[in-house]
C-alpha cells in the first residue's frame, strides 16, 4: 500500500526537508512512499540543486506529485525580465531571493533544464476521493471593483468552476491565505479536506487561540505556532521554514487519500 508525504514550502532548505521525512519515516528506496509537494521548492534557502535532484530522482520513479506555487511562478517571471532587460530585475525579486535560486542554477548550468522540469511537470491542483492539494487555495470569484457602501465586505466568493479556471486565476488563486479563504470568506470544497501552503499556518493557529504567538522569538515555542493548522475543510502546512527550519510532513495512507 503506497504512503504519501505531503510538504510545501520547503523553500530550498534541502537538508531540513530530507530530516523530517526520515523521522516521519519515508525512504528513498522505498518505492511505495510517494511525496506530494504544493508548491515553493525553490527560493529562501541554498540548496536549490540538491532539492531539484532530489524532486527529479523522485520524479523519474513516478514518486512525485508536484502542485505549482507562487514560487515557481516568480522563477519564470525572474528570468524573463533578466533576458529582457538585459540582466536587470524588478527589486521583489532580490527580496524574495528569487535572484538567488537562479544564480545557484545557473552556476551548475541547470536553469534551463530546471525550467522545463518545472512547466512540463508542475499541476494547479491534485484532487482524490478526500482532499485537494493547492499551493494558495482554489480559484474564487474576484469581487467587483466598485463597491456598493462602505460598508461592503467586498469579498471573493466560491466559484464552482474552479476546476477549469484559467492560468491566470490559478497564478492568482497562488497568492491567497488559504486559511483566511477559509475563515473570512467562507471559501471551502464541500465534502473535501483542501491541502494548502504558503501563508505561515502559525497564522491560522494564532487565530484559533490569541495565546499562540504568530511569530514567537523563543524556538520552544515554534512547534506550537507552526504546527499544522486544522480546521473544516482545510489543513494547512507552511511552518515558514525560512524561519523556523522546521518542515511540517502530512502522511496519508492510499485507503484514506
Amino acid at each position: 500500500m503506497k504512503t504519501y508525504f505531503v510538504v510545501s514550502d520547503i523553500h530550498s532548505f534541502y537538508n531540513e526537508l530530507k530530516k523530517e521525512l526520515y523521522k516521519k519515516g519515508f525512504r528513498l528506496n522505498n518505492k511505495e512512499h510517494i511525496l506530494i509537494l504544493c508548491g515553493d521548492a525553490y527560493d529562501r534557502g541554498f540548496e536549490a540543486v540538491k532539492m531539484y535532484k532530489f524532486l527529479k530522482k523522485l520524479h523519474n520513479q513516478n514518486r512525485l506529485i508536484y502542485i505549482r506555487g507562487n514560487h515557481e511562478d516568480l522563477l519564470f517571471d525572474c528570468v524573463r525580465e533578466l533576458k529582457e532587460k538585459c540582466g536587470v530585475a524588478s527589486l521583489h525579486h532580490y527580496h524574495n531571493r528569487t535572484i538567488d535560486t537562479v544564480v545557484q542554477f545557473m552556476n551548475e548550468n541547470l536553469l534551463e533544464e530546471v525550467l522545463e522540469f518545472i512547466d512540463k511537470n508542475t499541476v494547479d491542483y491534485y484532487e482524490t476521493k478526500n482532499y485537494i492539494f493547492v499551493h494558495g487555495w482554489i480559484p474564487c470569484n474576484q469581487p467587483k471593483e466598485n463597491k456598493i457602501n462602505e460598508f461592503d465586505l467586498n469579498l471573493p466568493t466560491y466559484n464552482n468552476s474552479w476546476r477549469n479556471a484559467n492560468k491566470v486565476d490559478w497564478k492568482i488563486a497562488r497568492w491567497f491565505n488559504g486559511m483566511e479563504a477559509n475563515v473570512s470568506w467562507n471559501i471551502y470544497e464541500p465534502g473535501k479536506t483542501i491541502i494548502c501552503g504558503h501563508w505561515h499556518c502559525s497564522w491560522g493557529n494564532h487565530l484559533l487561540n490569541p495565546k499562540i504567538e504568530e511569530f514567537p522569538n523563543d524556538p520552544k515555542e515554534f512547534d506550537k505556532s507552526f504546527k499544522p493548522y486544522r480546521n473544516k475543510g482545510i489543513i494547512a502546512i507552511d511552518a515558514c521554514t525560512a524561519y523556523t527550519h522546521k518542515v511540517n510532513v502530512l502522511i496519508i495512507n492510499e485507503e484514506d487519500l
